[in-house]
């Protein structure tokens, strides 16, 4: 493995390559160079591919047919459902910093040999023939530019073009690194007082596409070429007197903030790295950001780009809790330099709870090397666009790194995360030992130990559930459903106009064509209860502004949703079967998949007649700054009773609706969104039927050794239902179980669909409580009202999946 290493640096220039490992010795490098062609040059027997692995344009199979030696055989590996500790195996008790530096660069070189393994490749080491060629020189007003040009490895085959501009004045002047696409950035740091570099590593010119030539013996991916590009910049840079060495910087957006991070893992002459926006394969841990919540997960990744990563990468897809290590590593083996965390609230390509979850991860590393203060996140807001002010913000970042100025970064947590805090102040917690042990053969019978046999007998054992249910929800905010209520006004216009806005934002108006897909759209209206033409006697120019508002929907406490139907529907007619849609833990986007398969699942359902229902959960979308410090304000509440209230009240505007048909509403969830829909259906008469995909495994069997992550996720983890987080340890004891809820929806027809290649759901612990649940559908005489499909592949909200749910819906409601 080869790890550079330049943290011990001498003055003098130019300055020679210190490396460590198997090339450590300059000597051996032609030597190693053969050893690495001719083995890449062995006959390799295929590695067997998983059907759910291989793609559509066979462009992944040709690189893992090239670089994968052997079969990989992912389910051999441990498996670890929540993020791993950077510092497992760090021996802490070392007392001095250097005992505890010296403790942290092993752990490093461990971390950074996963990622070459598994995600980077290995790259050559760093070559000890570079040329430099200064294509252009011009003197401008406040700075000196020069073009150059680097050729470098075996017969100066690579070539690397980069832009630098150095200020006039007495240096050293700090440095500011970054790819060519985005080298506007560079203005504003030369504004700044900094060196700039842009870097021909990028998509619109690409100059590491010689590198592969070059090093023909080597498997590394793209992006890993782009940050060792970087490297090379640097390189030069130590023959440039004015460039303080001390002080180098790189930021990179989407694609290139990937790359940044990559370049500052593996050279340690970086003193500083801004991630803005780096998403999936970034600052995204991949256990935590997938699918399921709309988001870029490897599957996709590595489909979309198999030549970014190493072609082993793909086989975890579906299978990410084995991942021996995750992307919060990345970030941590960074520490003590100073790393940025840059994301917008609606960027659909990450995701606010995900990257939390990275930044917890990847402290205690940063604590352990005393470089706490130098880990933060930028929270901003918009989605995947950049402006002025937030660069200067980055600029400010780098200028407090090195000393150049005070700014604050302070420490902000959005997502609530620490269960211990929270138990403090919870007021009677409840004791599991007071819980008798259950198991599913006590679904049918009664508190006293006599078996159900009528539906009379299961009306009380639902009350009784229902009771744990409510009881586990804990107690909420004072609310008054008051079934009178008129929602057809809708006079507040500064709420709608606002979360209009937002739907803009998000591609959600039926006006407005998301990224150049006009058709994304079509056959698809935007309703709203009953057209409001209260507002035209206001006469301040409202007529306008109320006519462009017509698509929202406010119900409950200040919620906004949407109606959705077919373009040719017409509202005055007879009532038309409707969906309330529960979307997953989508923090970017809410009920809008940015990463989707085939058309929305509201725009699918709405253009076969039915009226679908849509509203972001609370810490989704327009939503998620709603959840910091929600259990602050609610310590006895929990969020998935504030999503369990939100969506009886979404249901209650429902009923209002003049042409829906309030006996033919049925519940459709996804991911999280189906754990919210049992509980909802399991309180709530109201609803005609279900489909649940993807959601989540019974509690009580839902232990630590299952890999799933356990009710921990839950309570602990998201802090969803806190105070489940009393019963780990002891799930036999939990209150009450899936079974159960989807006991309390009968005799309602429903379906469950599990995936295959869902860890965090296997099937077979949905079937058994789907068996067991039939056992009350039996008691009503309606067993096959209940059914539970297992498709092929991995968790997402597919084709396949939206099919079944539309075929199934169609089957049940007209």
């Amino acid at each position: 493995m080869i790890f550079l290493d330049t943290s011990d640096r001498s003055p003098s220039y130019p300055r020679k390559p210190q490396l460590s490992g198997l090339l450590y010795r300059p000597g051996r490098q032609a030597i190693c160079l053969i050893a690495v062609c001719v083995f890449a040059g062995l006959v390799w027997a295929e590695a067997p591919i998983p059907e759910p692995l291989r793609t559509k344009n066979g462009k992944w199979e040709e690189l893992a047919r090239k670089w994968v030696k052997k079969p990989l055989d992912i389910d051999v590996l441990p498996v670890d459902p929540f993020l791993p500790d950077p510092l497992q195996g760090v021996d802490t008790a070392g007392v001095t910093p250097a005992q505890r530096m010296a403790a942290w660069d092993d752990r490093r070189k461990e971390l950074l040999a996963l990622f070459q393994k598994y995600v980077t490749g290995i790259a050559p080491p760093r070559p000890d023939d570079l040329q430099a060629e200064v294509l252009r020189s011009f003197e401008g007003d406040s700075a000196l530019l020069r073009e150059v040009e680097l050729r470098f490895g075996p017969g100066h085959l690579a070539k690397l073009w980069f832009e630098i501009r150095i200020p006039y004045g007495d240096g050293p002047f700090p440095v500011f690194i970054t790819p060519l696409e985005t080298g506007e950035w560079a203005d504003i740091a030369l504004q700044r007082g900094y060196i700039t570099v842009s870097c021909a590593n990028a998509d619109n010119r690409d100059d590491t596409d010689s590198f592969v030539e070059a090093y023909p013996g080597y498997d590394w991916s793209k992006l890993m070429r782009r940050a060792w590009a970087t490297s090379r910049c640097i390189d030069y840079l130590e023959s440039v007197p004015e460039a303080n060495l001390d002080q180098i910087a790189i930021a990179g957006h989407s694609r290139y903030g990937k790359h940044s991070l990559i370049a500052a893992a593996f050279d340690t002459r970086i003193a500083a790295v801004i991630s803005s926006s780096s998403g999936a394969g970034g600052s995204m841990p991949a256990r935590y950001y997938d699918e399921r919540g709309f988001g870029e997960g490897l599957e996709r990744l590595t489909q979309g780009f198999p030549d970014w990563y190493h072609p082993r990468l793909r086989y975890f897809a579906g299978r990410e809790n084995r991942l021996p290590f995750d992307f919060h590593e990345l970030v941590a083996s960074i520490a003590p330099r100073a790393c940025l965390l840059s994301i917008a609230y609606n960027d659909g390509v990450e995701d606010t709870w995900a990257m939390q979850q990275t930044y917890l991860a990847a402290r205690p590393a940063y604590e352990f090397a005393g470089a706490g203060d130098r880990l933060r996140i930028l929270w901003r807001h918009g989605l995947h666009e950049l402006w002025p002010y937030v660069f200067e913000r980055y600029m400010d970042w780098c200028d407090l790194q090195f000393g150049r100025g005070d700014y604050r970064f302070p420490e902000r947590l959005i997502h609530p995360w620490n269960w211990d805090a929270w138990r403090q102040t919870y007021e009677n917690p409840p004791a599991p030992s007071a819980f008798p042990v259950k198991t599913y053969n006590d679904l049918l019978r009664l508190e006293a130990g006599q078996g159900i046999t009528t539906t009379q007998d299961w009306s009380a054992k639902r009350g009784a559930i229902r009771e744990e249910i409510r009881r586990l929800l804990g107690e909420g905010s004072p609310w008054v459903r008051d079934p009178q209520r008129d929602f057809s006004g809708h006079t507040n216009v500064l709420g709608r106009y606002l979360a209009v806005g937002m739907d803009n934002l998000l591609g959600r108006s039926d006006k407005v064509a998301l990224l150049g897909k006009e058709d994304e759209g079509k056959g698809v209206a935007l309703q709203r209860l009953v057209q409001d033409t209260s507002m035209t006697g206001y006469n301040f120019g409202l007529e306008t502004v109320a006519k462009a508002l017509e698509t929202s929907v406010l119900f409950g406490d200040f919620i906004t949703g949407e109606i959705y139907t077919s373009a040719d529907f017409d509202t005055s007619k007879a009532k038309a079967p409707a969906v309330l849609f529960l979307h997953g833990f989508s923090s970017a986007m809410g009920y809008s998949a940015h990463y989707k398969r085939g058309p929305q699942l509201y725009h699918t359902l709405a253009r076969a007649g039915y009226v679908v229902f849509c509203f972001d959960q609370i810490g989704t979308a327009r939503r998620v700054q709603e959840v910091e410090g929600f259990y602050k304000r609610f310590p006895q509440w929990s969020l998935l009773g504030k999503m369990v209230r939100d969506s009886q009240a979404a249901l209650d505007a429902m009923e209002r609706i003049p042409y829906v048909d309030s006996k033919r509403i049925f519940v459709v969830g996804f991911g999280g969104g189906a754990l919210v829909a049992h509980h909802l259906l399991a309180l709530d008469d109201r609803p005609a039927g279900f489909v649940t995909v993807c959601g989540a495994p019974p509690f009580r069997t839902d232990t630590a050794d299952k890999g799933t992550g356990g009710i921990r996720r839950w309570a602990q983890l998201r802090m969803l239902l806190p105070q489940l987080g009393f019963f780990v340890g002891e799930e036999s004891r939990v209150p009450y179980d899936l079974d159960e809820l989807i006991a309390c929806a009968a005799p309602r027809p429903g379906l469950l669909i599990s995936r295959e290649w869902d860890w965090q759901c296997p099937p077979q612990a949905v079937e058994e409580a789907v068996e067991a649940a039939r056992g009350v559908y039996a008691l009503h005489a309606a067993p096959d009202n209940l059914k539970h499909e297992v498709q092929p592949g991995i968790a997402s909200l597919d084709v396949a999946a939206k099919q079944r749910i539309l075929d199934w819906l169609n089957s049940v409601a007209q």
